[in-house]
């Protein structure tokens, strides 16, 4: 019995022995595992791929080989197709593409300006100085490399030595050495770009952060317009603005919806490729975090000048757009719904977040709750809907959801007022747009007290920073300009909208809406151009998107008094001028062909959206060279409204 335990307990250690041993130890006949392969697993598992056998691992690594490694590991830019300014790297050189990406991208200068060595070894302190800048890394200690006793005093790349071990991403040798001047093998570049891609994976958001304090930074400058109009004024054609006080800049909302505060030290700016109303602007920074660690940062922006100032962008296809948007609301009247509305649009826009009132509307599982008050706890709606995206997609449009305030002036109040409660607010909506991998948020914030316009303006600040992080786009919806009306008009301040969203889309529409006591058009076409007109006075012509109705009104009146005017698609339009025989006019101040008939001591009367109708308006989009066309909402047009819209604006 104490024999077949004691096999028994053999048996059980063989086992964990077994476990615990990796897979390449399972057989005999397998050499053992090159101590780089974990590293280059992990790549591989990333994309990146290694494709030396193991043989070579322990062979040298050139500078050209190791400049194609890192633009495979990291870099995310287009090859803009400028010449190398190396000679020893002609186009037929097998590692060109990747020098010349490392070079575009900053990372390398060459040897001594004109030639880069390709074939050369690459030494342990290139590869330090490439990745600090990869990493943008930068510290102001060097008391990491100071323990090294193979590194002088004046040793010219210390402090890029230090912040990468101190950073993990490279190491001494056990005898205090650095070594800076021997050569790598190539397994020693792959362990290296892997910690340095690890490092970059856990410290994502600083870098985004920088990108967002640049950029914020930017409009700063533009919105006085002065900064940047003095620069290009000079007689150089190039100056550079250095800023070296410390400035607060809006919290980075990092992935796990966490806020962080950074601060940035100083900001050097140069413009360069400028002409009268274009140029780019080359910024380098130090981004602080805390009173301990700095990072070094360094972007390119794109400024155009409008008929409202500069605008600036991280983009040059963002602020140079090609294409016609032609957008399409869908109404979301519950979670999950389906997508059944054909159209020819390119955008669509479904109903799916807004803030409500528990005291007067259900609240549904998914639903968030972002603040309390007087006015009862509010939520934000997800009526998000994974089988929507998935038609979307089939049908190749992007999604923009739409985001609203529920056109109550104290809801929206209360959320935008505190600034806990209005990055709570924008922390969630990101989150959503995150879950539905959406392209865009659209901004239908409706009805609100004039007194904060100011804080609407800044909430859209906000979204827009943050936004272009998650690489989203950002509209807002805006009404024309009516002074008396403070609630539907004065409450936007499109100037401002305009400099932080990527578009402004005009509502015209509601000319005449369901509650009015006369008569008329929803959107007859000189009024349609009146506003139009107006807006453009505030916002950019390139930035404007004319909203247009897809829908009628059938007015009611009894004894000369509107007693009803409910909104009828185009089909249930045409459906009844077929039932009741009628002869459509066409009227030259609406721009639209009319209807009037008397029924039961009533008499009916109807402005009519149909294709005519839409040829107009479509006209104006192209007068005043707008962005697009936008519709509300999707159901209500006829399929005929599409073929129109593409014909007109393809």
């Amino acid at each position: 019995m104490k024999r077949i335990m004691n096999l028994f307990i053999a048996a059980i250690v063989v086992i964990a022995i077994a476990v615990s041993i990796p897979t390449a130890y399972y057989f005999f006949t397998q050499e053992k595992q090159h101590w780089a392969m974990p590293a280059i697993e992990g790549l591989n598992q990333n994309g990146i791929h290694f494709d030396w056998p193991e043989g070579e691992l322990d062979k040298p690594i050139t500078r050209g080989e190791f400049a194609s490694l890192c633009v495979n590991a990291f870099n995310t830019g287009a090859d803009d197709g400028s010449p190398l300014p190396f000679g020893d790297v002609p186009d037929t050189h097998p590692f060109y593409a990747g020098v010349a990406a490392a070079y575009r991208n900053g990372w390398i200068s060459g040897v001594d300006g004109q030639t880069f060595d390709p074939d050369g070894a690459l030494t342990r302190e290139q590869a330090v100085i490439v990745f600090c800048k990869i990493s943008s890394l930068d510290t102001d200690d060097p008391s990491p490399a100071d323990a090294f006793t193979d590194l002088p005093a004046g040793y010219y790349a210390k402090k890029q030595v230090a912040a990468a071990v101190q950073n993990g991403m490279v190491a001494g040798f056990p005898d205090q050495t650095f070594r800076p001047s021997d050569a790598i093998t190539k397994a020693e570049a792959a362990s290296m770009i892997y910690r340095v891609f690890q490092w970059k994976q856990n410290n994502q958001a600083d870098t985004t952060a920088q990108r967002a304090f640049a950029l914020q930074y930017m409009q700063y400058l533009s919105d006085s317009n002065t900064h940047i109009d003095a620069m290009l004024t000079a007689s150089s054609g190039m100056e550079q603005l250095n800023n070296t006080a410390r400035k607060e800049v809006l919290p980075f909302l990092t992935e796990n919806g966490l806020y962080q505060a950074r601060s940035f030290d100083d900001m050097n700016l140069i413009i360069s490729n400028a002409t009268e109303n274009t140029c780019t602007a080359h910024a380098s920074y130090r981004v602080r975090y805390g009173d301990e660690v700095s990072y070094l940062g360094e972007t390119k922006l794109y400024l155009k000048r409008g008929e409202n100032g500069w605008q600036v962008d991280d983009s040059y296809q963002r602020l140079h757009r090609d294409g016609t948007i032609k957008l399409v609301w869908e109404y979301a009247s519950r979670p999950d719904m389906e997508y059944t509305n054909q159209n020819g649009a390119n955008i669509v826009s479904p109903t799916w977040f807004k803030l409500l009132n528990d005291k007067n509307i259900d609240i549904a599982p998914n639903d968030v709750s972002i603040a309390s008050g007087e006015v009862g706890n509010i939520y934000l709606s997800d009526y998000g809907s994974d089988i929507f995206l998935k038609t979307a997609q089939e049908r190749g449009q992007k999604v923009w959801g739409l985001f609203s305030n529920g056109f109550d002036p104290d809801i929206n109040r209360l959320v935008i007022t505190d600034e806990a409660t209005r990055r709570n607010m924008l922390r969630e909506v990101l989150k959503k747009a995150k879950k539905y991998n959406l392209e865009g948020i659209n901004v239908d914030f409706e009805n609100m007290y004039v007194e904060d316009k100011d804080l609407f303006t800044q909430m859209v600040k906000e979204l827009s920073l943050y936004a272009r992080e998650c690489g989203l786009i950002v509209s807002v919806d805006v009404t024309k300009i009516s002074p008396n009306s403070n609630f539907y008009s004065m409450c936007y301040d499109r100037p401002a909208l305009s400099r932080y969203a990527d578009y402004i889309m005009l509502m015209a529409y509601d000319q005449h809406a369901r509650s009015s006591k006369v008569a008329g058009s929803i959107a007859s076409l000189d009024w349609t151009e009146d506003g139009l007109k107006g807006v453009l006075e505030q916002v950019d012509n390139n930035k404007l998107v004319l909203a247009v109705p897809f829908y009628t009104r059938v007015w009611e009146e009894e004894d000369g008094v509107v007693t009803d005017a409910p909104a009828t698609t185009m089909q249930q339009m045409q459906d009844l001028i077929e039932e009741k025989g009628l002869a459509p006019v066409w009227n030259d101040e609406a721009s639209q062909n009319y209807v009037e008939y008397s029924e039961d001591g009533k008499i009916y009367k109807a402005w009519i959206e149909d294709e005519e109708s839409m040829v107009h308006r479509l006209g104006l989009v192209k007068q005043y060279h707008l962005a697009g066309v936008a519709g509300w909402s999707g159901g209500y047009e006829t399929p005929q409204i599409w073929e129109v819209i593409n014909r007109e604006l393809p």
